[in-house]
């Protein structure tokens, strides 16, 4: 019933002694680094200089243990063995009441939210090892807690996962009670814990049935971590596991987002991970997750105005083949190269620079989906055309008044240029309304609308442009025509939204 607080005082220990014994001789593991640190601390006589390790038996069986046998300079044996409680009771010849009560007691360190290991001391005299640990005789010492506080922004962290739309679950080998404790203090849900042992009973099926209910998952090992993360994936969930041991390498490797730590995660784990955060600080995550939603949004922004715009191009070349008013070369080469070198910069550049609300960049995008759903194609295709029968009844307008061919070009491209800037205007949101989208800022948007107006003014008014584009200038009352067919052609989203939003 002895209890001792190295933090407070370091005195030489039987279970702090061969804990290091069981511990890698040069250990990558902080809690092992700890039981080195003391020791060298509590022992005058450092006997590690001494001893050489002949015997490994690495972290296995359920709950896991690992034993390490040393010879030392002297000829004798030394066997230490640490691990799960108890996996290591079941080593050793405790009585039932005895075991109980030690069990009782780590259960009780669980609870604070420490991590509980059994030590134990082995004995073998033949010179030949057995094939598994568990058939070493082993003499129960005594129990090893560590205490490793979450880091003060944490908490935090897990709410930004949280509020951006994220559900957080841990996977350990610790304790249950470890395990809910820690969640408690880091603000995991702690509604559900699912054991290993339970899992271990559950069919594939039975698993997933109830993954994504379950936040915390205890006393688990490799195997069945792989397992929950394939389970969650059967759901359709996008997974993203963070590990730095080499038993989280599998589970790593399986997730569609393997993240290792840079700085204490093992070269396995490194090297398993498709991620890796240098200075493991998670706290960056929720930021690359916001900036992937934008790109996202942008891109499909992007992607839509493209669709929309070159359907009246491709459809306005056509339609001197199916109607004998317009001119028989209504765009030439020209008028599409000019038209590119609009849209390049716009969905490229502009919509790049595009603001996201941070109630959009809260909804995960919806995994396994299209990038652009079937609802939202048709809306796109009916932008595009929309502009081309605007452009086609500008171009009609003047031919009803006369107007020679150059007239009629004038007027359909005029109505094109307009509507390709009143497009770029509305798909900025297909939500919010215009009136809200104009105030939200992007400095490149004006610069992009502007230069694209004043060419615009170029080619119509200045007369060597006006022999490239075959256009004749447009006297002010004839710009009506043009403005009011772009408006109406492109403007009609707006009242789509407005009833689109009341659904």
């Amino acid at each position: 019933d002895e209890v001792s607080d190295f933090n407070e005082q370091v005195t030489p220990n039987l279970v702090l002694e061969y804990a290091m014994w069981a511990s890698e001789i040069s250990p990558f593991d902080p809690m092992e680094q700890s039981v080195h640190h003391f020791y060298g601390k509590a022992f005058q006589v450092d006997e590690r200089p001494n001893t050489r390790m002949i015997k490994e038996y690495p972290l296995a069986g359920h709950p896991p243990v690992m034993t390490h046998i040393f010879r030392h300079n002297n000829g004798n044996l030394i066997i230490g063995c640490k691990g799960a409680l108890e996996g290591v009771l079941s080593m050793c010849d405790v009585p039932q009441e005895k075991k109980q009560q030690i069990l009782q007691r780590g259960e009780a360190y669980a609870a604070q939210g420490y991590r509980v290991l059994g030590v134990a001391r082995g004995h073998w005299n033949n010179d030949s090892f057995p094939e598994t640990q568990n058939e070493i005789p082993c003499t129960f010492l005594g129990i090893i807690t560590f205490y490793d506080p979450p880091d003060p922004h944490i908490p935090e962290v897990i709410r930004s996962f949280y509020d951006a739309g994220v559900d957080v679950k841990m996977i350990t080998g610790d304790y249950p009670e470890t395990a809910l404790a820690i969640a408690r203090q880091t603000g995991i849900h702690t509604n559900a814990c699912l054991q290993g042992t339970d899992i271990q009973q559950m069919s594939d099926s039975e698993l997933a049935a109830v993954v994504q209910q379950t936040p915390v998952f205890a006393r688990v090992n490799p195997v069945l971590k792989l397992r929950i993360i394939e389970a969650l994936k059967q759901q359709g969930e996008i997974v993203s596991m963070t590990g730095d041991g080499v038993n989280d390498a599998p589970a790593l490797k399986a997730a569609h987002i393997g993240i290792a730590m840079g700085k204490r995660g093992t070269d396995v784990a490194r090297g398993a991970a498709g991620l890796v955060l240098s200075k493991d600080d998670i706290g960056k995550m929720t930021d690359a997750i916001y900036l992937g939603r934008r790109i996202n949004s942008n891109f499909l922004k992007a992607i839509r105005y493209i669709i929309s715009i070159h359907i009246p191009i491709i459809l306005l070349v056509m339609f001197p083949a199916f109607f004998n008013w317009m001119p028989g070369m209504l765009f030439s080469p020209v008028h599409v190269i000019f038209l590119e070198l609009l849209m390049g910069p716009t969905c490229s550049i502009v919509y790049e620079n595009e603001h996201t609300p941070v109630s959009d960049l809260s909804r995960p995008v919806e995994s396994g989906s299209s990038l652009l759903q079937r609802s939202q194609l048709g809306i796109t295709v009916m932008q595009g055309l929309m502009i081309a029968a605007g452009c086609t009844a500008a171009g009609f307008y003047a031919y009803s008044h006369n107007l020679n061919e150059s007239a009629i070009r004038t007027y359909v491209f005029t109505t094109l240029v307009l509507s390709n800037i009143l497009l770029t205007l509305v798909n900025r949101s297909f939500k919010k309304s215009i009136w809200h989208t104009i105030q939200v800022k992007n400095r490149l948007m004006p610069w992009m609308l502007s230069i694209t107006l004043l060419l615009l003014i170029i080619i119509v008014y200045v007369p060597q442009a006006n022999q490239i584009f075959q256009v004749i200038p447009l006297k002010p009352a004839e710009w009506v025509v043009p403005v009011l067919l772009a408006v109406i052609s492109t403007g009609w989203i707006e009242i789509w939204k407005l009833f689109n939003t009341r659904k």
